[in-house]
């Protein structure tokens, strides 16, 4: 307690980031290979540094490219420098060595959802780590309820949706098409119109939820009219993972936690976006055909390609223009990790707080005031889309972008050490 490491000034930034590559690269140099690993990729390798490290240099690379010039940059920093080092590692992983890919069975239109729903991640050559669970050591969960029944009250937005290209690669209008295709009928459109990823991240009208001894149950609407944990109040429920052959799927009890899916940590996919956007951070050519590309074709989608959006301003607003190569690269990186963890580390690094300040989550579009004959929570907004929290948030979210990019350091943790400052704007 009385060290005196605990009662001095804080590391500058970079030289704490600095360490944790350090770190990562004493990592890589000792871990084994998963070809050499006694636990597979159910263990640390050296994949795992790597990619871990590219990671960490793509977002300090970027943090400190986006940043620039306000209180969260650090004096000296050169964003080249570690956006070098997410580009080495990641492309270390493209070596034929360490005989990485993405998980396919030759089925675009539900290998991307299957993927997280396995049990056993051991013989996948895309997934680096995962944690595996079994219900005989009392080390299970209730992941398929929540991805499998209408128990689940989980929403993706309006604005993550519009990422989603149609199926000939091109920007679809939402926007418009929502103005006259409504509810089901929307969902149903959109499922057989745009990328396969989206129907495999949100349940659309005729998914099979589940398909075990509690018989079979299709997806027919979303529950707009429920509360609590029941209630979607967007119109898109997760689907992502769901597995209908799962013993937990369709049971409704979310107090069930015998469910055994593997959780993944670290796949190669994320491997394959680091480099594609530092790379293009840098400004120099990306070899798409390594990276983005074997995303887009596990799912059937087009190559890779630069184009505009005139709706771009309505989900990739960040508050500064970008070239339409890093916005593709950004919305690749949106599709494919969605519901995944990724969006608010993103969103700081990026320093895109424009997303999100003064904006409500939206919902799918609906021109009804009752739903299965009863009437719902709340209205649609002036373009006929959901707005859930229009009540709850008025003003929509709130964001100060001098202070909250940095979360406050705890006055009880100043108070025993005075040395210690308080971040910008706090």
């Amino acid at each position: 307690m009385d060290d005196p490491a605990l009662y001095k000034e804080r590391d500058p930034r970079l030289q704490v980031v600095d360490s944790i590559l350090w770190h990562l690269d004493k990592a890589v140099e000792n871990l084994k290979p998963l070809k050499e690993s006694d636990g597979g990729n159910n263990r640390l390798t050296k994949e795992a540094a790597l990619l871990f490290k590219s990671r960490v240099a793509l977002y300090e690379g970027t943090w400190q490219k986006y940043h620039k010039g306000t209180p969260f940059a650090t004096a000296g920093a050169v964003p080249e420098k570690y956006l070098r080092a997410a580009v080495n590692a990641a492309e270390e992983l493209m070596k034929p060595v360490y005989n990485l890919s993405l998980f396919t069975t030759g089925d675009p239109e539900n290998d991307y959802r299957v993927l997280f729903s396995l049990i056993n991640q051991s013989a996948s050559k895309e997934v680096i780590l995962w944690k595996a669970y079994a219900v005989n050591l009392q080390m299970s969960h209730s992941f398929q309820i929540y991805v499998s029944d209408r128990t689940a009250g989980i929403s993706m937005t309006m604005q993550q949706v519009y990422n989603y290209l149609d199926r000939s690669g091109n920007a679809y209008d939402y926007f418009n098409i929502g103005k006259t295709v409504k509810g089901n009928a929307f969902l149903t459109k959109i499922g057989q119109e745009c990328d396969p990823r989206l129907a495999q991240t949100i349940w659309v009208p005729g998914g099979v939820m589940w398909d075990n001894s509690f018989g079979k149950g299709v997806f027919t609407f979303p529950y707009l009219d429920k509360s609590g944990e029941t209630l979607n109040n967007t119109g898109f429920q997760i689907r992502k993972g769901n597995d209908p052959k799962d013993p937990q799927a369709g049971s409704g009890v979310s107090w069930n936690t015998s469910c055994e899916t593997g959780a993944i940590v670290f796949r190669y996919a994320e491997a394959l976006l680091n480099y594609a956007e530092a790379k293009a951070e840098l400004r120099e050519a990306v070899d798409y055909d390594k990276s983005i590309n074997l995303l887009r074709n596990r799912v059937g989608m087009p190559a890779f390609k630069v184009q505009g959006d005139p709706n771009r301003a309505r989900y990739a607003d960040y508050g500064y223009a970008l070239s339409d190569e890093l916005y593709e690269i950004r919305r690749e990186r949106t599709v494919e990790l969605g519901a995944e963890g990724f969006r608010y580390d993103d969103i700081m690094r990026w320093a895109a707080h424009k997303l999100l300040k003064g904006k409500r989550p939206k919902g799918y579009p609906f021109d009804k005031d009752e739903w299965t004959g009863k009437k719902i929570n709340y209205a649609p907004d002036a373009d006929g889309f959901l707005d859930p929290y229009a009540t709850a948030i008025p003003n929509g979210y709130g964001f100060k972008e001098n202070r909250d990019y940095l979360e406050c350091i705890p006055l009880n943790e100043i108070t025993l050490n005075p040395k210690l400052k308080p971040n910008p704007g706090w």
